[in-house]
């Protein structure tokens, strides 16, 4: 797996407290070639899987933008390659961790001791049509709300959307390990 956060020499968390940064300063892009996946059944003896492979993704002060591509496999009759609800919520948690991370300046390293943990307290998904591109889709999440509840624990709320059409709402605890 490659993994390496490259930020901009001029983006600390000491400037972006104080907002001396530029808004293209405090984007870094975290080179991450890897995937999320889900495996599942619905019906018995039926297994689908959805996985989402990513190689990079940007995170700024309050954002994260991905481009994914997916693959889908079913085992049920009459099941188009669609999103599924079980696998977006992984590569949030996963981007998010990113976000985290470049937001407390801590190192990313996806397979080394984990910084941060992140419990989803509450879901919604608008999902109005089924998204069957498999291809560069297009993941954007705003950081809508952070705020610290007690030491090293926060509650954050996000706002995200895949190909402008698929909606994520999602509340999360954000606890520093």
């Amino acid at each position: 797996m490659l993994s390496t956060f490259e930020r901009d020499s001029n983006n600390t968390p000491e400037k972006r407290k104080k907002g001396m940064t530029t808004s293209t300063a405090n984007v870094v892009t975290i080179n991450d070639q890897d995937f999320v996946q889900a495996k599942f059944n619905i019906m018995k003896g039926k297994e689908i899987s959805e996985k989402i492979s990513f190689s990079s993704f940007r995170v700024g002060d309050y954002f994260v933008e991905a481009t994914f591509d997916r693959e889908y496999m079913s085992e049920m009759d009459h099941s188009p390659s669609h999103i599924t609800m079980t696998v977006i919520p992984l590569l949030t948690q996963r981007v998010c961790y990113g976000w985290l991370c470049h937001h407390f300046d801590l190192p990313y390293a996806p397979d080394g001791d984990e910084k941060v943990k992140m419990w989803p307290t509450w879901l919604e998904f608008k999902y109005p049509n089924l998204i069957s591109s498999e291809k560069s889709l297009n993941y954007k999440v705003k950081i809508t709300s952070f705020k610290q509840i007690q030491e090293k624990q926060y509650l954050s709320r996000i706002q995200s959307t895949v190909n402008n059409e698929l909606e994520i709402n999602a509340k999360a605890l954000v606890i520093l390990v």
